[in-house]
């Protein structure tokens, strides 16, 4: 029933306080003091607004005052505005109220709602707040205030921000739409529930407005309630410490925060039955009350001490517990059990030391960890993929088991590693153990071991550039799995023991020394970096690569013990002004990529270098001993002033590199049964000029099953002044390539063919072949530089020799040796010298001069012309001068009456030889030159052949009657310079001879 209410004059009266009683009237009785009615206010809207603080939208045209009674009547859809301060000793509203920003509306006794109260960024205070027919508060974004207020029902913000002050109370607040908000003033004490439901996010602002305390008394209680998947954070707005003597509670599968605090302190009860509980981002937490995990996640994600978590006060029955920040465990015991559980751990724990019972571990997972400075009385064991932990300071342990797949033990700085670590754990993946800045040390008694059931590699290395000393044990068990001290690693010094009895140990530090012992058996070992080496070094049947840089002392050889097994050397090794020995004891060495630099090598004991497609480089070394490229592709680069036995290319592919600028003095030869093409190249890895020198060759063997080719790699020029021989019938010696190449020495082909097919042959110019040996036989000869017509060098050409430049010869100013034959088209002059063997013979198409400056050698072997000695066939005139020689070779000598015809033409030659040396005949015979009308012969016959017939009879006595009685010199036949008596006797015993 609506309350009765007084006329509008009467209430004005009433509300001015003016006197009922009469001034001057005598009074029926003894009239009371001085007192203020209170009366009602009614909303009569008469200034047309909707605005509380218009005076005359009330009876009176006077604003409520604190002593008023309020009324407002239903006033259709608009809402009355409190737009300033307002105030009413009760309060009773059929029409919705709006208490704009910065506005209060203060309600001393009580209020009751039939329509909502909106609390947009103003305050209500003070009284008793009660709604009725679905009336309630409306809060925005824009927050509202209650200031000592009492609600009689439920509060729901929605989605807005409500602000508590004072001693506001209600019977529960929920928080059910994302983005609502409850803000406690500076010192608030919350002595009621809060109910979060729903899902999103939720906040409640401790100390809004200032720093100060809050306080949640016993019986007060927030709940993430079960169901709701809604984020709350408990959180300051200024600096503030929070004091729970009630409950909070997460039952929901959503996440609830207390943190980003000062302080807080739980003298009541924490607890969690469901979802995520989270400790974080507080300076301080301590539990002097009571921390319950039944079920979910707690996560300590703030800066706590042991003694602040109160751990005897516990209550834990399931759930996960998560330290993911920092723990101050420093002069204590941090005791994990039976009530404690297991923690899964991704933050620090500093100082202390850590104790386990009842089966309760430290659990480690991806997230980052740190152990400093602490006693861990037990094990710690990485068994998360990429479960990872930091050992920093004095941390010690029982064994570190490095367990999960890319499981990481991260060492931090200068940290000194006492104990044991293992990779074990049947999954792949790599395990690591990682050093920070300024290294770190693994001391006497630790070790380091990759289990033999190990699925993974175990690496050693670092994050940031670090140093590692080992005076512990290194060991590698693991057949399928390798343990990497790796490249990442600045320096490495083992004064310790490394060791390797399966899988593969590999040592790749940019600088490493071993003082200490490395031994390996049955495994495969990788040297690599910069090494030195005083310790010892023992290799029993393993499969060995260094490709370290040394220098051959820093080696230490004598302090390697190796049997059995393989050792590839890939390094670079130092050998200035010292000797490399390689015996029985160190064993022979593959060689692939590797180098050499500088000092003497020597081989014993059988062993020796084995050549890799991969190469090697020597560079100044004097190697006593043969290179054998004998596998298809196998590689030897020399430069400097590089020497050695010989290079044999036995195998398709196998190269000799020249370096740019070498001098080669030694035997180059390509050989063996193998087919496929052996390569020599000129100027490799640089521009150069390269020399065969007078002692060098490069052959193409006789045996050989494949070709030679002399190519460049840069650019270059060729200069030979020793020998480059083809001997291999069918196959091919080439100069390929773009580089210009000069003979100095010799040039010969056997057997087989030859092309000199580089970019120029300098000794062509202009027709003229000059300087160098050429010597063809039964081959192929093939130049560049066009058609030759002079020869100013030394040419032989001999049995079935082919030289295609020579097909326009017309003179020989150098040495031409003949065992083929040659046709010049045209005239020949031979001003040098033209010797003709068994099998040669220059045919000429004109005429044939011999210039005195010429000469002409004929080296006999047999008495039939071609085939025992060779000749000249002249189609024109022969025009003769200079010298003429005539040779017995082999030990040839002839019959009586052979007649020598090496010299053919169409007439009689013009002119004679002006010297003519012919060999000592048999005794009692003589060696005649004879000059016919075709031409110039050679006749051996007995000293009693006057006529030159080549026979002795009558007519050879009447031609030397007529020669004595003549006195012809040529019948002084003794020789005494007088023709007489004794002469004619003397030619009797001849004639009586013959």
């Amino acid at each position: 029933m609506k309350k009765p209410t007084l006329g509008r004059g009467a209430r004005a009266e009433a509300r001015r306080g003016g006197s009922r009683i009469a001034e001057g009237a005598t009074p029926l009785c003894e009239g009371l003091e001085q007192r203020v009615m209170l009366s009602t206010v009614v909303w009569d809207g008469g200034a047309g607004s909707m605005d509380w603080n218009t005076p005359a939208n009330w009876d009176g045209d006077v604003l409520p005052t604190i002593a008023d009674d309020v009324e407002i009547p239903p006033l259709g859809g608009d809402a009355v505005l409190v737009s300033g301060d307002a105030e009413a000793r009760t309060l009773t509203s059929e029409t919705g109220i709006v208490i704009e920003e910065d506005s209060t509306l203060r309600v001393d006794v009580s209020t009751e709602m039939y329509a909502n109260l909106s609390v947009i960024g103003g305050t209500l205070r003070g009284g008793t707040v009660e709604f009725f027919r679905h009336a309630s508060l409306v809060f925005t974004d824009n927050h509202g205030t209650l200031a000592d207020v009492e609600l009689l029902n439920p509060v729901d913000p929605g989605w807005g921000r409500v602000r508590l002050e004072g001693n506001t109370r209600f019977p529960v607040m929920r928080l059910s739409l994302h983005g609502a908000q409850t803000l406690w003033a500076p010192g608030y004490t919350l002595r009621d529930p809060i109910m979060i439901q729903g899902e999103g996010k939720r906040t409640i602002w401790v100390a809004e407005g200032g720093d100060g305390d809050a306080t949640i008394a016993p019986g007060a209680s927030i709940t993430l309630a079960a169901g709701s998947t809604a984020n709350l954070g408990i959180q300051q707005s200024a600096y503030a410490t929070l004091v729970n003597q009630g409950l909070i509670v997460a039952e929901g599968a959503g996440r609830l925060d207390v943190g980003r605090l000062r302080e807080c302190i739980n003298e009541g009860t924490l607890r969690l039955n469901s979802g995520t509980l989270r400790l974080v981002g507080m300076n301080t937490f301590s539990n002097p009350g009571s921390l319950e995990v039944h079920g979910g996640t707690l996560e300590l994600s703030t800066s706590m001490t042991t003694d602040g978590l109160g751990l005897e006060r516990w209550t834990r029955t399931g759930g996960t517990v998560e330290l993911t920040s920092s723990l101050d465990n420093h002069g204590r015991t941090l005791t994990l059990n039976s009530v404690t559980g297991s923690w899964k751990f991704s933050g620090s724990i500093n100082g202390g030391t850590v104790e386990f019972a009842d089966g309760a571990e430290l659990v480690y997972s991806h997230e980052p960890s740190y152990l400093r400075d602490v006693d861990i009385r037990g094990d710690i064991r990485l068994s998360a993929f990429n479960g990872q932990t930091t050992l920093m300071g004095s941390t010690r342990f029982d064994t570190l088991f490095l367990t999960g797949a890319y499981a990481i033990v991260h060492l931090g700085f200068d940290y000194v590693l006492h104990d044991t670590v293992v990779a074990d754990g049947v999954d792949a993946g790599i395990r690591k153990i990682e050093l920070d800045s300024g290294g770190a040390t693994f001391a006497a008694g630790a070790s380091i071991l990759l289990d033999a059931a190990c699925g993974g590699d175990l690496e050693i290395t670092r994050r940031q550039p670090a140093a590692l000393v080992n005076h512990g044990e290194i060991v590698a068990e693991s057949a399928a799995s390798e343990l990497r001290i790796t490249s990442n690693l600045s320096s490495f010094e083992n004064t310790g023991t490394i060791r390797a009895i399966a899988g593969k140990l590999s040592l790749y530090a940019l600088e490493w020394h071993n003082s200490g012992q490395i031994a390996a058996s049955d495994a495969e070992v990788y040297f690599d970096r910069s090494m030195t080496n005083t310790g010892q070094i023992v290799l029993d049947n393993c499969q060995t690569e260094f490709a370290a840089d040394a220098t051959t002392a820093g080696l230490a050889l004598p302090l390697w013990t190796r049997t059995g097994g393989t050792f590839t050397f890939s390094g670079e090794l130092d050998n200035t002004d010292d000797t490399l020995s390689l015996d029985s004891s160190t064993g022979s060495w593959i060689l692939a990529d590797a180098s050499f630099l500088g000092g003497v090598i020597s081989f014993a004991g059988g062993a020796g270098f084995e050549y890799t497609d991969d190469g090697v480089w020597f560079g100044g070394v004097e190697l006593l001993a043969e290179i054998v490229l004998d596998d298809p592709g196998d590689t030897a680069f020399v430069y400097y002033d590089t020497r050695f036995v010989a290079a044999r290319l036995r195998a398709e592919g196998t190269r000799l590199r020249l370096g740019p600028g070498y001098v080669l003095q030694d035997a180059v030869i390509a050989e063996g049964d193998a087919p496929g093409t052996r390569q020599v190249w000129l100027a490799y890895a640089g521009a150069g000029d390269v020399v065969f020198g007078p002692d060098a060759s490069v052959t193409l063997a006789a045996d050989c099953a494949g070709d030679l080719e002399i190519r460049n790699s840069r650019s270059t020029t060729l200069v030979n002044q020793g020998r480059i021989s083809a001997l291999a019938p069918g196959r091919m010696l080439s100069m390929t390539g773009s580089y210009p190449f000069t003979n100095a020495g010799t040039v010969e082909v056997r057997d087989g063919a030859m092309s000199l097919a580089s970019d120029t042959l300098v000794n062509i110019a202009e027709g003229t072949l000059t300087d160098g040996v050429w010597i063809v036989e039964d081959g192929v000869l093939a130049t560049v530089g066009g058609d030759i017509a002079v020869l100013d060098a030394d040419v032989t050409l001999d049995g079935t020799a082919a030289w295609a430049q020579l097909s326009a010869i017309a003179a020989n100013d150098g040495t031409l040796r003949l065992g083929s034959e040659i046709v010049a088209a045209g005239s020949f002059i031979n001003r040098g010298t033209l010797t003709l063997v068994p099998g040669g013979n220059l045919v000429v198409g004109a005429d044939f001069t011999q210039t005195p400056a010429g000469s002409l050698v004929v080296s006999v072997s047999g008495p039939d012309a071609g085939s025992g000695y060779g000749t000249l066939h002249v189609t024109g005139v022969a025009f003769l001068a200079g010298s003429l020689a005539v040779e017995y070779d082999g030990g040839f000598l002839p019959i009586q009456g052979t007649f020598f015809d090496f010299l053919a033409a169409s007439s009689t030659p013009v002119g004679a030889f002006e010297e003519a040396t012919l060999p000592a005949a048999p005794s009692g015979d003589k060696s005649v030159l004879l000059y016919t009308d075709s031409g110039v012969s050679m006749l051996s016959t007995d000293l009693a052949d006057v006529d030159l017939n080549g026979l002795v009879d009558t007519r050879d006595l009447l031609a030397y009657l007529n020669l004595w009685a003549s006195d012809n010199e040529l019948a002084d036949l003794n020789g005494d310079g007088v023709i007489d008596t004794r002469d004619f006797l003397f030619f009797l015993n001849l004639f009586t001879d013959g």
